[in-house]
């Protein structure tokens, strides 16, 4: 069951999925971000409020987000994350959506050449798949927001590791058949990054801004 919660001090909700639990209870958060952790598997969620990007479109703007969080994340400038999926969600709940674009959600991995394990992975018997990764695998989802009056870019980050051999060669698939990445279909992907993208839906099926002070 999800749990309504509130982030940025109320001024905006959500249902997060059942299993979130807020990381300032442990940790230092900033105030222009809101993180939660699962408490069993190692996702995360993250809201950030970011000033708005100028760029041509919403889409180069979503792929300038994610090459940020590529360089924050010490990823090597010439294999940036490389988009995987990416689609368009209308918002649901009129206080957000009068104002604000639709959301953009896209999935992103490491490049391959960081996992360490692709002519290994060929050779794997059947009966390793659910053999645990030596180093799980960084899967991001990604979702752009953008409010152009108060002129924000509302971020919602979902990360989920690969961590099944399983998991990885669905993964490898999609490399070894198709060039272009990014056309690849949902069902494509592992099942837990379909539940991730399923999470984040429902999240911004749910979400609300209940204090636009917040942006001022």
């Amino acid at each position: 069951m999800a749990l309504n919660t509130e982030l940025f001090g109320g001024a905006i909700k959500v249902n997060l999925p059942q299993g979130f639990i807020d990381a300032s209870l442990f940790r230092q958060v900033p105030d222009t971000q809101e993180v939660f952790v699962h408490q069993t598997v190692d996702d995360s969620m993250m809201f950030d409020l970011l000033e708005r990007l100028d760029s041509p479109t919403d889409f180069h703007a979503l792929k300038e987000h994610l090459d940020e969080i590529s360089r924050i994340n010490d990823t090597d400038p010439n294999s940036q994350l490389i988009q995987l999926y990416t689609e368009t969600h209308p918002l649901r709940k009129k206080s957000i959506s009068s104002k604000a674009s639709p959301a953009y959600i896209t999935v992103a991995i490491e490049p391959a050449k960081k996992w360490g394990r692709t002519t290994k992975l060929n050779n794997e018997p059947e009966s390793a798949n659910d053999n645990v990764l030596e180093e799980p695998i960084l899967v991001l989802i990604l979702v752009l927001i953008r409010i152009k009056d108060v002129e924000t870019d509302f971020i919602v980050s979902y990360n989920t590791p690969i961590t099944k051999i399983s998991e990885l060669k669905a993964l490898q698939e999609i490399f070894d058949q198709n060039e272009d990445y990014s056309t690849s279909s949902l069902e494509k992907l592992p099942s837990r990054v379909q539940e991730g993208v399923k999470n984040i839906k429902e999240v911004l099926n749910s979400l609300e801004v209940e204090d636009w002070t917040l942006f001022a």
